[in-house]
C-alpha cells in the first residue's frame, strides 16, 4: 500500500506454536523516501538513525479505565449444541493477547545508507 506521500507499508501474518498454543506475528515493513529524511540520492553511504512508534489499539473512549479480564468464558457450537467452556491459563493467555494488542511498541534502528556497486 502506498499513501499520498509515496510511503510504501506491507504487513504479514504469521502463525507459529509457542508453547503448545497457536500465536500470530506480525512483520511490518516501512519504505520512506529519503526527502523525508533530508538526505538524497548523493547522500550514500549516510548513517540514518531511527524511531518508529506504533500506538497500539486505542480502547473506545466509552471504555472507562484498564481492560478487565473476563473471569469465565462459555460458548455454545451451534452445529451440536455443546457448550465449551475455557480454562483460568487459557483465559490469562487471551487476556495477555489483548493486552499485547494496545501496548506502545517503539522501533529503533541505525543504518547505512548503500553505496550504488561500481
Amino acid at each position: 500500500m502506498v499513501n499520498e506521500y509515496g510511503i510504501q507499508v506491507g504487513i504479514s501474518e504469521i502463525d507459529e506454536m509457542l508453547h503448545e498454543k497457536p500465536r500470530k506475528h506480525y512483520i511490518v515493513e516501512f519504505a520512506v523516501p529519503l526527502q523525508y529524511f533530508g538526505l538524497t540520492d548523493l547522500d550514500l553511504g549516510a548513517i540514518l538513525d531511527y524511531a518508529v512508534v506504533l500506538q497500539g489499539v486505542i480502547p473506545h473512549p466509552s471504555a472507562a479505565g484498564p481492560p478487565m479480564k473476563p473471569s469465565g468464558i462459555a460458548t455454545e457450537d451451534p452445529s451440536s449444541g455443546r457448550v465449551f467452556t475455557v480454562s483460568e491459563k487459557e483465559i490469562n493467555e487471551m487476556f495477555e493477547d489483548m493486552l499485547d494488542t494496545q501496548r506502545r511498541t517503539e522501533l529503533k534502528g541505525t543504518y547505512r545508507l548503500a553505496t550504488k556497486p561500481d
